[in-house]
């Protein structure tokens, strides 16, 4: 009985996204961290089992299909990053955790981890990853699977890219600025949902439909000898990686905000077109900037 209502609660979280942002990570009545089911003593038995054994019974479209879609209100996230820079962790205000981006040893890519209170869900492997170049000013995003083979239950699964990110410096007035370009794929069904660039659902050749967002551009204060712009007072202190996201065919309105608040915490705050990986991970990109 017990397992059937941990089924039942798990299959509704993977067929909507919950306004509630810790719901997207764990299953709606158990506590972050906790350990569940019916021999609560056995040290297996933690909330990342009942994901897999959603899985199994092919009743989820993936781990990581909430962190894809699109919200349809603003979010503001909070984002930590260690000391080292080679960690940053995606947190509600509140303090839940959501998403953890932690740096390869063997290369300059990150994985990125579905993540509750504690370690993330390794025997699972990561959800995303965040590839760069040999230069580091041009970044890919790629969820390991695509969710939309695991919902048709094809028998091999693509994986799907989310976002091209690339770097740039550019001069403005008598000071530089670091920008941030980003790729996303545009949006299908009367603008319901984000397209698939996948290789498998799509076919090799598929045209890829694309939206563009662009940094916006500060403006240079001749007197004061510095470049200026608003940031809503959503960050305190000045950095290189605080940036705004405007869409380049519609610049009207800031679609993403990251803004430094404390030596190693940002805000992020975004909206329709991103997704909660997409916003995050256009943010991690920016610790390259000095």
């Amino acid at each position: 009985m017990a397992h059937r209502k941990v089924t039942r609660n798990l299959s509704d979280i993977a067929r909507s996204c919950s306004s509630n942002m810790s719901s997207w990570v764990h299953p709606m009545g158990v506590i972050e961290g906790s350990k569940v089911g019916d021999v609560p003593d056995e040290p297996r038995q933690w909330c990342a089992f009942e994901y897999a054994d959603m899985m199994e019974q092919g009743l989820s479209a993936g781990l990581a299909c909430s962190f894809v879609e699109v919200p349809q209100d603003e979010m503001r996230l909070c984002v930590e990053r260690s000391p080292d820079r080679k960690e940053f962790l995606l947190t509600t205000p509140e303090g839940s955790r959501l998403l953890l981006a932690r740096k390869n040893d063997n290369n300059e890519s990150f994985s990125i981890y579905v993540t509750g209170d504690g370690e993330p869900p390794k025997a699972l492997g990561p959800a995303f990853a965040l590839v760069p170049n040999e230069k580091k000013d041009r970044w890919s995003l790629q969820a390991k699977t695509c969710d939309q083979c695991e919902s048709r239950g094809k028998r091999v699964c693509g994986s799907r890219d989310l976002a091209y990110i690339s770097h740039s410096i550019e001069e403005v007035g008598q000071g530089q600025i670091c920008c941030l370009d980003m790729e996303i794929p545009d949006f299908v069904e009367n603008h319901a949902k984000q397209g698939v660039w996948c290789s498998v659902c799509n076919g090799p050749d598929a045209d890829q439909n694309v939206l563009e967002l662009t940094t916006r551009r500060p403006k240079w204060n001749a007197r004061r000898k510095t470049l200026c712009m608003d940031f809503y007072g959503r960050c305190n202190l000045a950095s290189s990686k605080n940036i705004q996201l405007e869409m380049v065919n519609s610049p009207e309105k800031v679609r993403l905000l990251f803004g430094k608040v404390a030596a190693n915490s940002f805000v992020l705050d975004f909206h329709k077109p991103l997704s909660i990986i997409q916003a995050f991970s256009a943010a991690v990109t920016t610790y390259v900037w000095k």
